[in-house]
């Protein structure tokens, strides 16, 4: 995967976390009354960034496999206990970042496991 394409996922994830975080903000005056709806400043803030974070990731997918991109989406989640603990003041366990270790090493291994192996002679995909 081309490095313009890795960075465009990776900024679709945390353009993707920041909207969590503002949902979480907008979380605190949340009603489905309509005029609540329409003036609660970080919920349209979140669902415009989840957009256009969307549409970023449909960029990504354009150019790079689904199983090569998705399991990068992984990275939300390290953004998310990353910066709910410095804007929420969340606990940043030993567990959470056993978790976000595991998660940089499954993105590692995937995207090792997606770069093309060299085809033997005569093969095919079955020998």
């Amino acid at each position: 995967m081309k490095g313009s394409v890795l960075a465009i996922v990776f900024f679709s994830t945390f353009l993707n976390s920041i909207a969590q975080m503002l949902f979480k903000v907008s979380s605190e005056e949340f009603s489905l009354t309509p005029f609540v709806l329409i003036t609660n400043f970080p919920l349209i803030g979140a669902l415009f960034l989840y957009f256009l974070s969307a549409l970023l990731l449909i960029t990504a997918l354009k150019r790079a496999e689904l199983s090569v991109v998705y399991p990068i989406i992984a990275s939300g989640f390290i953004w998310v206990a990353v910066l709910s603990f410095f804007i929420f003041g969340e606990a940043l366990s030993l567990l959470k970042i056993a978790g976000i270790i595991t998660i940089f090493s499954g993105i590692f291994v995937l995207s090792q496991a997606s770069k093309p192996v060299p085809a033997k002679e005569g093969g095919g995909p079955l020998g």
